[in-house]
Formats: structure tokens, C-alpha cells, sequence
């Protein structure tokens, strides 16, 4: 894992990874998204596919999106159309909204 840069006290950042590190979905998402924008640590698309990935096979719709839109593209991982629609269909199942947009429903 990257290493986090974070201030002398126990910042968001930290909690994030911890958690993350523990199996928690919505902090493997954190994780992911600080990672695909650079938000306290190196930007690493590589390393924020990997953590929306974690946390998509949990259910974590927000990650099930994000997942496909970086398959899609090929950024961080290999592109791969029918994975994208997968995942996208699944955060779709679940409610989310941007992926029904995406699918047209």
C-alpha cells in the first residue's frame, strides 16, 4: 500500500485506511476516491481501481459506479466494456441514480 501522508494527529485520512484495511465498504470507497483524485495521498488510479473494486464486491453502489466508469475508460485498469456494464448494472439494481442515467432506464 501507498504510503499515507497525514498531520501529527489521527486525521480523516488514517481513519480511512484503518478502517478500510478492516473490510469496511464505505471506507474502501473513501480510500479509492482519495486515491483517484489525490486527496491527501499520491494519485493513483491503479490503487483507487483497486479499493473500488473492494468495496463493489461488498455492494457499495457509489464504488460499483466508479468501478465502471474507470473499466470503461481503461484508466487504472485494463478497459474492459462488458465488466463496466456489469458493475454498472448492479449499482443501476440498487438505486443509483447516475448508473440508471447511464443505462438509459
Amino acid at each position: 500500500m501507498t504510503t499515507l501522508f497525514y498531520s501529527g494527529r489521527r486525521s480523516r485520512r488514517f481513519e480511512s485506511c484503518h478502517a478500510a484495511n478492516q473490510g469496511h465498504a464505505v471506507a474502501q470507497f473513501n480510500l479509492g476516491f482519495m486515491f483517484k483524485t489525490g486527496d491527501g495521498v499520491p494519485q493513483d488510479a491503479v490503487e483507487a481501481a483497486q479499493w473500488y473494486r473492494r468495496s463493489a464486491k461488498q455492494g457499495d453502489t457509489d464504488a460499483q459506479y466508479y468501478l465502471a466508469i474507470m473499466l470503461r475508460n481503461g484508466e487504472g485498469v485494463e478497459q474492459n466494456h462488458r465488466e463496466a456494464t456489469k458493475w454498472n448494472m448492479r449499482a443501476a439494481e440498487q438505486g443509483h441514480e447516475l448508473a440508471k442515467f447511464n443505462l438509459n432506464l
